[in-house]
Parts: C-alpha cells; structure tokens; sequence
C-alpha cells in the first residue's frame, strides 16, 4: 500500500452551471482561498500531513463517485446561496469528511455507496462514538452544533 500525494486541479466555488468534473480528482476551493478536499471522500485510504493529502489510488471506492457529485453542488449552492460566513460552510465540510475518515479507519467503507440502511447504521455508531468522546467521568457534556 503506497501514499502519493493527491495533485489534482482546484476548482473555485460557486461552480459555473454544468461543469464536469471528476470528483476523485479534484479538489474545491472557496473564494477566500481555503481548500476542501472533496476527493479525499472517493477513497478509503487518506492521509494529510501538513497542508497536503495522499491517497492510496487502489482504496478508490467508485460507487462514492456519483455521491461526491451531489455533495459538489450542494456546497456550490451553500457558498452561492447560504447566508453563513464562508468558514462555517467549510467546517460542514471538514466534519463531514472526517465521519468519511473514520467509516473508512474502521471498515465501515460501505458509507456512500447507495446502501441508505449502511449510510444510518455508520451514522448512529459514529452518533455513538462522539457520544462517549464528549463524556467527561461518565457525565455527559452536551454539545450544540449550529444547524439551519
């Protein structure tokens, strides 16, 4: 299993109309310069070391492809239509991939391949996951996340 470091083309958001892109080998950035690697999410083999991100290109999972996709235009029409501030629609981003990230470090790579019963299932064990993160000596922190 070898990393190589992910050098694939920037795309600035909001997209234009139509644009073709092959999301596994992409990566978006938003107007203030802040990059998001949307092709992290196709592969289950990812790592960052710094500011860049290498893949194993054998972890490719294609059926994430199509979802990748989706996932482009709605942060397209987030940054072209939203009323939050830039960083907050790239913290969506980053959360959302690190709940990729840790599907994928536990085998759970099945995540965004059309499987909706797989997609809730990974979800409620990563609800879990965070869920006994926040405990602090058996009492539950709570926590709010900011959602529209």
């Amino acid at each position: 299993m070898t990393f190589v470091r992910a050098l694939f083309p920037a795309y600035m958001l909001p997209l234009p109309k139509y644009v073709a892109l092959r999301p596994e080998r992409a990566k978006l950035e938003v107007p203030s310069g802040v990059s998001l690697s949307i092709s992290s999410i196709c592969y289950t083999k990812v790592k960052y070391k710094g500011n860049y991100c290498y893949i194993v290109p054998s972890s490719l999972i294609k059926e994430r492809i199509f979802w990748a996709r989706k996932i482009i235009n709605l942060f397209s029409d987030l940054i072209k239509y939203d009323s939050r501030r830039e960083i907050s629609i790239v913290g969506i981003f980053r959360t959302f991939a690190q709940f990729i990230r840790w599907c994928d470090q536990r085998g759970l790579n099945n995540v965004l391949t059309g499987d909706k019963d797989k997609d809730y299932e990974a979800y409620r064990l990563y609800s879990l996951f965070l869920t006994e993160k926040v405990s602090v000596n058996g009492n539950l922190i709570l926590t709010h996340l900011a959602v529209k």
